[in-house]
């Protein structure tokens, strides 16, 4: 369908009059989910996109983790990125079909809770509030390394910095969403330019004065050993893309912060993993083909630091540490922007301690002010902990792959129009119509549907989740399985809380999504 805008004989009062019929669209369909609109919807599909594809950032996740997978499997890890990007398409394909029937904030904890229980929901949304809320601070300790060494910084200062970037990033979501948006879509921009740049150089620089076979692609040496890698290595190394190819269901937890969701989420999730994990590929065989010397590179801290040093002028190098930063602060923001709002989400249906006082807006900048406070004080936590990098986004990429795996459930339920109900306040279940032609209550058709190929998406992706947990715990085991262990202590956390707070309330009925719609 063509823009209205292209067409000349449209007026400006009828593109305003449709903008506004659309904004009064949005705000219907969100209370017939039983809510009232508080967030301020001002982002369109670029915006959305860029929220996507800033969560996903394959300039920090490769940046952040690339030493840890070259050392695990030598250069031929770019085949476990594969694996993740390929696996990670699946389950992002179940997060744009459910998005088109829940368009809410909250993204797998309203689905498992409306189409599974209100009980499964918590935990989903446990889960994924952990993978922000651990991955946050880690994102920013990533931005803060590459500060203190282009600076020159001792190590002792990594903690300031760090705690420094959590904060300016803080204060960036106290000012309003409007800014948020515009700070990650100029972000966005700058990521893609500079990455399709720094590739597009790195090859050219390879083929005219490399002296690399393209055969190190299938090089699997792993370090110290320089052996050739074992299935533990392999393992180790799914850590690059199964981190980095995660938030791409970012654009659904800011469902009430954007125009026409329905419309706009199911394909700004698609297009962010596809571009995202294409980019991150032609990258990674970029850097992989300038390594000049194996062993040396495994052996460095930051090899790509060193790397860039090396290869570039020192003018070139200040462009490509201005993208490195831009894109590393755009994902610190839209990270914080995607736990904010699932926060918001939860303790908005009574979820959490404290519920009231995280479900508290803003009046000036319509954003969850109080739960962005305690992201904050979650992040300024873990800071201290941060020198167990690879540990902290194994725990958050284990975290996160819990919740897929209770969102993928969740979609191959509610395709059973027996089983398609949506759980409220009392906890009890009432038909939703989940599973007749009104998805999610709306009475709108979905704007991307699997159809008959969601039974087989889904299973496969079930089984890439199973494998993926396995081998990111299994590949502790030189730690002594730290990871298991600090993943276990999070659900005890999260099982505490269920317990103590959140089963009282579902039982007598003073918690989960709402049963009826405002406009009944």
């Amino acid at each position: 369908m063509d823009d209205p805008s292209d067409d000349p004989s449209t007026s400006h009062a009828d593109m305003w009059r449709d903008s506004r019929q659309d904004s009064q669209q949005d705000r219907r369909e969100l209370a017939k989910f039983g809510y009232l609109e508080q967030l301020q919807r001002s982002m369109g599909w670029f915006s959305s996109f860029a929220i996507s594809f800033s969560l996903i950032s394959i300039t920090t996740g490769i940046l952040a983790n690339f030493g840890h997978g070259l050392r695990a499997f030598g250069p031929a890890v770019i085949f476990s990125w594969i694996l993740a990007v390929f696996g990670q398409f699946l389950v992002a394909l179940i997060v744009a079909e459910l998005v088109t029937r829940f368009p809410i904030s909250g993204y797998g904890y309203q689905w498992s809770s409306r189409i599974l229980s209100p009980h499964v929901g918590f935990f989903v949304g446990w889960f994924l509030l952990l993978q922000f809320l651990i991955g946050f601070p880690a994102v920013c300790g990533a931005l803060a390394t590459y500060l203190r060494d282009d600076v020159g910084l001792p190590a002792e200062y990594q903690t300031l910095t760090t705690l420094g970037v959590v904060t300016a990033i803080t204060l960036i979501h106290l000012v309003g969403i409007r800014v948020v948006s515009f700070i990650n879509d100029a972000g966005v921009m700058a990521e893609i330019l500079g990455c399709i740049a720094i590739a597009i150089g790195f090859l050219i620089i390879w083929f005219l004065h490399g002296s690399t076979s393209a055969s190190i692609l299938l090089d699997r040496t792993s370090y110290p050993s320089g052996e050739p890698a074992t299935l533990m290595g392999f393992a180790s190394s799914l850590l690059l893309g199964a981190w980095c190819i995660t938030g791409f269901e970012g654009a659904a937890d800011l469902a009430e912060e954007t125009k026409q969701p329905r419309a706009t989420i199911p394909w700004a999730v698609i297009h962010s993993e596809l571009s995202s994990g294409i980019g991150g590929l032609v990258m990674l065989i970029a850097f992989m083909l300038s390594i000049d010397n194996l062993a040396s590179a495994q052996a460095e801290e930051n090899p790509l630091f060193s790397m860039f040093q090396s290869k570039l002028s020192p003018g070139i190098m200040r462009i490509v540490m201005l993208v490195i930063y831009i894109s590393i602060l755009a994902c610190g923001v839209a990270s914080m922007a995607a736990a904010t709002r699932l926060l918001f989400a939860m303790a908005r249906d009574n979820m959490l301690p404290a519920s009231t006082f995280l479900a508290r807006i803003d009046p000036k900048t319509h954003s969850p002010r109080e739960s962005i406070l305690l992201v904050w004080l979650a992040a300024c936590v873990v800071v201290p902990w941060l020198e167990k990098v690879s540990t902290l986004a194994e725990v958050a990429t284990v975290a996160a792959y819990l919740g897929y795996a209770g969102i993928v459930v969740s979609g191959l339920v509610a395709s059973r129009p027996s089983l398609a109900t949506s759980p409220g306040r009392s906890g009890s279940s009432v038909p939703s119509k989940a599973g007749s032609s009104s998805p999610g209550r709306s009475g709108l058709e979905p704007s991307f549907s699997l159809g008959r190929w969601r039974w087989i998406v889904g299973s496969a992706a079930l089984t890439w989740l199973a494998f993926a947990m396995f081998a990111l715990t299994l590949s502790g085991q030189a730690n002594g399985f730290l990871t298991a262990k600090a993943t276990g202590i999070c659900v005890g956390i999260g099982l505490i809380l269920y317990l103590v707070w959140i089963r009282p309330r579902l039982v007598s009925g003073q918690a989960g999504p709402p049963i009826r719609s405002l406009e009944e």
